[in-house]
């Protein structure tokens, strides 16, 4: 019983030290599982590791999607690659694949079961400058200069992948041309696959691919038929390695073969080229490559014999056979060479030897009946042979030519050979073996350049040349002495052309040590028929190591005798010498004599121009003289140009002096320059002058100029400086322009920082003599990123002084006695955006006199202002107002507004208003007016016109003028004055409005009341058809004649009055007479009622001549007409005069008929019709021809008709009838009048 209520025995608890370490330890599992997975997921491979691959390699590297598992495989999709700023990748694959084993590669075992690309495209592209995207890969990894240490050799590299494919691949090479053409080179379709890859075994390769090679030019389609070319690849190779991984069996085939080419390499269509290849660890059984077309051998190249791989010795044959035209084409065909008779034969026997430290080589190339043909022309055959046996010794740093020999001939006539007298021994490392001078030497006798103007081009001339080269200390001392000739050039540079010319060139240069060259002097001379032209001598030196250098050289030119073998059009040059000095020199700044020295570069010389005379084009010299000297220097990345300064001379007068100096840091912008003209007048600048329109002579100028740029940090630079012209005084032979010497000052300032650029100010001032002729200031702004801008001009009083020159023309026989011109004007320019246009120009005090005195001396004004905004291809003048000086008739202001669209290409529509209260403008059509021309300069000019005749109809007759499509549509003008006055003329409500749509034109109304007469015209054109479709009309009611002439035509005024009274409507098409007779139609009713007017036209007065004589009333024609009127209508191929009547107070006379309308309008004749003639009482009772019945108390007695008028429209005639006379008594009396005085030909029989 006591056990059984025992108390339980307490449980013992773990230790507290074990359950934190349960803790710990899972906690640490957790954690590197959840690093396991942060580490093998797509986040962390694209945020942390790609970005740092792509800095170390200078690129861009991203990923779609990736999935790692590190102890198996790894899948990355979507990888590229892109270098610099370029937005197209250099590299996209589609997928990267591997699988492999972490373990075995941890243990020094590489076992990989499979890498694979799938898709990977490679495009490199080479700009015309000559950097291409790959260059900031080849930066990276120039910039990686650790030097690599060598490792004993331990055991070799275990590797063995079972597969590795490249699949569906392509590599383009794009190089972009400077004249924007393009060159491409890709490998298209790429399939790679290497299998079983690992020690001691065979690996097995297979690839395949497409070739394609294109060029095209600027613009041109691309795989155009003309400049492509495309080949399919193909080999497989299985590749015995050894357990270092040594290749030591080599066997397969390589093959390529021409699928398609276009037409310039059609020569290459069908070709297939094959490589084939079996090695063994001791012999190199073959590798021949051959060409062939459809089977047929083209030639072959191989390459055998016994060769040790491991030892690296061996004796190996190369041979070329079998190699022709055939063959050699594929190489000419893209420049369009074909090799004709050409057949090549080659031998040569390389031997290795000391583990591959001497190679010796020896062998002979002959080239047989060489021949080449280019573009129809074709070279002479000639026999070439080449003889050689070297040896290279790597061990020694020494290479022998143990024997050269080159002999060629023409026609068995030897023309070139060469050899080698002694064996010749260079020695590269520095140490030197004594042996003996060697020299080889090189003649080419008589080569003919015509004989091969299918390489050289369209050239003659016989050459001679002797090459001596002489080789002392074992090639540390070489001497190279030339000579030759070229006698009788002869060729075409361009435009330019060189006849029968000896050119002669010597030359003595050395190498010393490899490391000195010395140019110890050379000689050029160009002479035709032993009369030199041209002659240039130097020297010059370089140290290969400290990359010190001198140069100079010397130049003399006789221009007219060098222009007598180089033939420049347009250059007539009768004497003239130049003569050029240049020194060039480098050296290293101090002592230092790194891999990248400090070098100190230095250019100075100066060229003398000396009585150049003659002309090129219009360009005349005489006796032109010039020279300017030079002195640069190029020093740590800083350029200095210390002297550049010249003097001109023409005529044997000075002629002006320059200078220039400038300092450039070239690896910042930071920089500044100076020039300066000192003087520059007359006498050089005539000859540019000379060229200019008309028979203007420069008489005298003096240019003094001096600017300076500055370049700044931070892309900051600027501009200043200041222009005076002095003493300008241009004259002509009829004296229109001013000798009084004009002259001008100008200043500039302009600033350029960032991306804007900002004139602070361009200030000009004008002078006449002493006398202060006005100027102008322009200042602005240039936004070059936004491209927006503001510009301000203002003109200050620019008056009679500056002015008087350049209109002295336009107002004739008057002169410009004052006048001053000011003028605010501010611009704002936004290319994507508003610009606008504001500002105002007032002209004040403007006075013209004139010989007369006619002209008021009351001084004029005139004032504009301009508000115009262009925004969205939307011109829009909100405002264009122009003030004259008001009269007694007028307020004399005019407004302008209106919209103009320009969004739709090559059309203009909108609208514009032109308006104004009351406008005169007598006084300023005063100024340009000409002076009233005497009563006897009008008859002379009036006799010196030629009279009308009728015209044959030309051959193209009947050709209608040519469409007119206008760029207006939709657009519309229209015009409101309420009073314009113009000397006599005066109009009141003028209204009008002008539709412009294309070719049609719609003028509806144009309303004026003319000097108190309604005015009223309409007008509908179609100019869109050919001849152009019309519809006009008129309608005017006594519209008086006096006040228009005498407005514009003073010297007559009182002799011509009257009021025209009209109504017309013409409807047609065409203005042909083919087309008339069919389309014209309408009616007219014109009348000069209460008329005063002289007949003044010569077709008019030889139209009354005859009657006048006829009748014995010499007033005839010279009485003025008291009336004109025609009533007619048009259709049906006529014209129907229905009543033309013409009065006078000295004959009353009438008519009517038709006249039917000719091919040419001006030849159409006119129907013979009556005129009905009547004369004063008196005159009809002096010629006794009063009828009985004719009343007594009548003014005007009516004639028989005895006159028809005839002829045609262009010379209407009168034709005379005296048979028509009534009476005996008047044809006696016609006879007794006439007598002899009537031609026989006005009474036809």
């Amino acid at each position: 019983m006591a056990d059984e209520w025992a108390p339980p025995q307490p449980k013992k608890s773990k230790p507290r030290w074990l359950r934190l370490l349960l803790w710990i330890g899972g906690g640490g599992l957790l954690l590197l599982v959840l690093l396991y997975f942060f580490l093998t997921s797509a986040f962390f491979l694209k945020t942390f590791v790609l970005p740092r691959l792509g800095s170390a390699i200078n690129a861009a590297v991203t990923v779609g999607d990736a999935s790692i598992s590190p102890f198996s495989s790894i899948t990355l999709k979507d990888l590229r690659l892109t270098t610099g700023d370029d937005p197209e990748p250099l590299v996209i694959v589609k997928e990267v694949r591997a699988r492999c084993s972490l373990m075995d590669i941890i243990g020094g075992h590489i076992n990989v079961e499979e890498v694979t690309l799938d898709s990977a495209v490679v495009q490199i592209v080479q700009n015309p400058d000559g950097t291409s995207n790959l260059d900031p890969l080849l930066k990276s990894s120039g910039e990686k200069n650790e030097v690599e240490t060598s490792e004993p050799a331990g055991k070799p590299l275990q590797i063995d992948l079972k597969k590795l494919s490249l699949r569906n691949a392509s590599v383009r090479r794009v190089k972009v041309r400077g004249d924007g053409g393009k060159e491409l080179a890709e490998l298209a379709n790429i399939n790679i696959n290497l299998d079983n890859l690992r020690n001691g075994d065979t690996a097995n390769l297979t690839l395949s691919s497409a070739i394609n090679l294109e060029q095209s030019s600027p613009g041109a389609l691309s795989n155009a038929a003309s400049n492509l070319l495309q080949s399919d690849l193909n080999g497989g190779f299985d590749i015995g390695l050894s357990d270092e991984l040594v290749p030591q069996t080599v066997k397969g085939k390589l093959s390529l073969k021409v699928t398609h080419a276009a037409e310039a390499l059609r020569s290459l269509a069908g070709i297939e080229a094959s490589l084939e290849c079996a090695l063994t660890p001791t012999n190199l059984e073959d590798l021949l490559l051959t060409f062939t077309r459809e089977g047929k051998p083209l030639g072959r190249v191989s390459l055998k014999g016994p060769l040790d791989l491991n030892q690296r010795e061996g004796r190996l044959n190369l041979e070329v056979s079998g190699t022709d035209r055939q063959a050699l084409n594929l190489a000419g065909a893209a420049v369009g060479v074909d090799f004709g008779t050409t057949t090549i034969s080659s031998t040569h026997e390389i031997t290795l030897a000391q583990g591959g430290q001497l190679i010796t080589a020896k062998g002979n190339l002959n080239l047989n009946q060489l021949n080449v043909s280019r573009t129809n022309v074709s070279s002479r055959p000639i026999d070439l042979q080449v003889d050689y046996e070297t040896a290279l010794n790597r061990a020694e740093h020494s290479a022998a030519v143990k024997s050269l020999k080159i002999n060629a001939a023409q026609n068995s006539v030897p023309f070139i050979h060469g050899a080698l007298a002694s064996p010749m021994t260079l020695s590269f490392g520095g140490a030197s073996s004594a042996v003996g001078d060697a020299a080889f030497s090189l003649t080419i006798t008589n080569l003919n350049l015509a004989d091969w103007r299918s390489l050289v081009g369209d050239y003659s001339g016989s050459l001679n040349l002797t090459l001596n080269l002489l080789c002392q200390r074992s090639g540390g001392a070489l001497t190279l002495d030339l000579a030759s000739q070229l006698a009788d050039f002869s060729g075409k540079f361009g435009s330019n052309q060189i006849a029968n010319a000896d050119v002669t060139l010597s030359a003595r240069a050395g190498l010393d040590d490899f490391a000195r060259i010395q140019l110890h002097e050379y000689n050029l001379q160009l002479s035709r028929r032993k009369q030199m032209a041209l002659s240039a001598s130097g020297s010059g030196n370089y140290d290969l190591k400290s990359q010190e250098a001198r140069a100079r050289t010397e130049v003399e030119l006789s221009l007219p005798k060098l222009l007598g073998i180089v033939a420049v059009p347009e250059a007539q040059i009768s004497s003239g010498a130049l003569k050029l000095n240049l020194q060039i020199a480098q050296r290293q700044n101090g002592a230092d004599t790194t891999n990248a020295p400090v070098l100190d570069r230095t250019a100075s010389g100066n060229v003398q121009l000396r009585d150049l005379s003659g002309h090129y084009a219009a360009f005349r010299f005489d006796n032109l003289e010039t020279s300017f000297d030079w002195d640069a220097q190029l020093k740590d990345n800083h350029l200095a140009v210390r002297k550049l300064a010249g003097k001109l001379r023409q005529s044997g007068q000075a002629a002006g002096a320059f200078e220039a100096t400038a300092d450039f840091d070239l690896g910042s912008p930071l920089g500044q320059a100076t020039v300066a003209l000192t003087d520059v007048n007359q006498n050089a600048l005539r000859t540019f002058f000379a060229p200019a329109p008309g028979d203007k002579t420069l008489e005298s100028i003096s240019i003094t100029a001096g600017a300076s740029a500055r370049f700044a940090a931070k892309g900051e630079a600027g501009v200043r400086g200041n222009l005076q012209i002095a003493n300008l005084v241009i004259s002509d032979p009829k004296s229109q322009l001013p000798k009084t010497p004009l002259s001008a000052d100008f200043t500039f300032d302009g600033l350029l920082r960032g991306d804007q650029a900002e004139l602070k100010e361009f200030v000009g001032n004008l002078r006449l003599a002493d006398q202060p002729g006005g100027g102008f200031n322009v200042s602005g702004k240039y936004d070059l990123k936004n491209q927006t801008s503001q510009v301000a001009l203002k003109l200050i009083d620019l008056n009679q002084n500056a002015l008087s020159p350049f209109v002295g023309r336009a107002l004739g026989d008057k002169t410009l006695s004052s006048v001053s011109v000011y003028a605010d004007t501010t611009a704002v320019y936004d290319a994507n955006g508003e610009s606008a246009l504001k500002g105002a120009m007032v002209i004040t005090n403007l006075l013209v006199i004139d010989s007369t005195g006619k002209l008021p001396r009351i001084p004029l004004w005139v004032g504009l202002q301009l508000d115009g905004a262009f925004g969205k291809k939307v011109l829009n003048l909100r405002q264009v107002q122009l003030n004259l000086s008001p009269t007694d008739r007028a307020k004399n202001e005019v407004l302008l507004s209106g919209r103009v669209d320009l969004n739709q290409s090559n059309v203009i529509s909108g609208e514009l208003q032109l308006g104004a209260e009351g406008i005169d403008l007598t006084p300023y059509y005063d100024l340009f007016a000409a002076a009233p021309s005497t009563n006897a300069t009008t008859a002379t000019e009036n006799k010196s016109k030629p009279s009308f005749r009728s015209r044959e109809a030309p051959a193209n007759a009947a050709k209608e003028p040519a469409p007119v499509e206008l760029p207006f549509h939709n657009f519309n003008f229209a015009l409101n004055i309420g009073q314009l006055y113009l000397r006599e003329i005066t109009i009141n409500n003028w209204l009008a409005n002008v539709k412009l749509n294309g070719g049609k034109i719609d003028l509806k109304p144009f309303d004026l009341v003319l000097n108190g007469a309604p005015l009223k015209i309409s007008a509908n054109l179609n100019l869109g058809a050919p001849g152009y479709q019309y519809d006009l009309g008129l309608s005017a009611e006594r519209i008086p004649l006096e006040p228009i002439v005498n407005t514009f035509q003073p010297e007559k005024r009182g002799q011509m009055k009257g009021d025209l009274i009209a109504q017309a409507q013409v409807k047609g098409a065409g203005v042909t007479g083919v087309n008339l007779r069919k389309n014209l139609s309408g009616q007219f009713d014109f009348n000069f009622a209460n008329a005063s007017l002289k007949i003044a036209s010569p077709r008019a007065r030889a139209f009354f001549a005859p009657i006048a004589l006829l009748l014995d009333l010499p007033d005839l024609a010279g009485s003025p007409l008291n009336s004109i009127r025609a009533e007619g209508r048009m259709g049906n191929s006529k014209i129907n005069l229905t009543h033309f009547n013409v009065t006078s107070d000295s004959f009353l006379a009438d008519t009517a008929g038709e006249i039917t309308i000719a091919d040419e309008l001006m030849n159409s004749p006119i129907e013979k019709s009556l005129i009905h003639l009547s004369v004063p009482r008196a005159a009809a009772e002096r010629l006794h021809m009063v009828p009985k019945d004719a009343p007594s108390d009548s003014a005007f007695v009516k004639l028989p008709d005895f006159a028809k008028i005839a002829g045609t429209l262009g010379e209407p005639k009168a034709e005379i009838d005296k048979k028509s006379l009534s009476s005996a008594a008047a044809r006696k009396l016609a006879d007794r009048v006439v007598g002899d005085k009537i031609p026989l030909n006005l009474f036809p029989k």
